[in-house]
C-alpha cells in the first residue's frame, strides 16, 4: 500500500493499543515523526495498535514482537540529514525542531516501555 507521510504528525492508539504495555503512560494521540512512502496491511493474527489518517498501519504486535511505522529514534540532526539527502522541504526539519521536545518525550516513554518489556 502507498501511504506516504513525511514530518511530524500523530498516531492514534486503537482500543487494543491503549491497553498494550508498550504504550503505557502515553496519550491516545501520540506526536510522532514519519518518514515513509509505503505501509503494510496488519498481518492475520497480529494486534493493530495504532493508525494515522494517511496510514492505517502505524503500530502492531504479534506475540512478543512489536512493529512501528513511525520513527521514535530520530532527533533534530537525523531529521535535518534525511531532509538534505532526500531534497525534502526545509519546513519538515523546521517543524520537527519546533516540536522536537514533544515528539522526544513520547519517544522516550515508548522506548523505556520497550526496554522494560524486553530487558527481563
Amino acid at each position: 500500500a502507498t501511504d506516504g507521510e513525511h514530518g511530524v504528525g500523530s498516531a492514534t492508539l486503537t482500543t487494543t493499543g491503549r491497553r498494550d504495555p508498550l504504550f503505557a503512560g502515553l496519550p491516545e494521540e501520540l506526536p510522532v515523526f514519519q518518514w515513509h512512502n509505503d505501509s503494510f496491511t496488519v498481518p492475520s493474527g497480529a494486534s493493530h495498535l495504532a493508525s494515522s489518517p494517511a496510514c492505517t498501519g502505524q503500530a502492531i504486535r504479534s506475540g512478543n514482537a512489536w512493529g512501528v511505522q513511525f520513527h521514535p529514534e530520530v532527533n533534530g540532526a537525523v531529521v535535518a540529514a534525511w531532509c538534505r539527502q532526500a531534497g525534502a522541504a526545509a519546513e519538515v526539519a523546521e517543524t520537527f525542531r519546533s516540536r522536537e521536545a514533544e515528539v522526544a518525550a513520547s519517544a522516550r516513554r515508548l522506548l523505556r516501555n520497550f526496554i522494560d518489556l524486553t530487558g527481563r
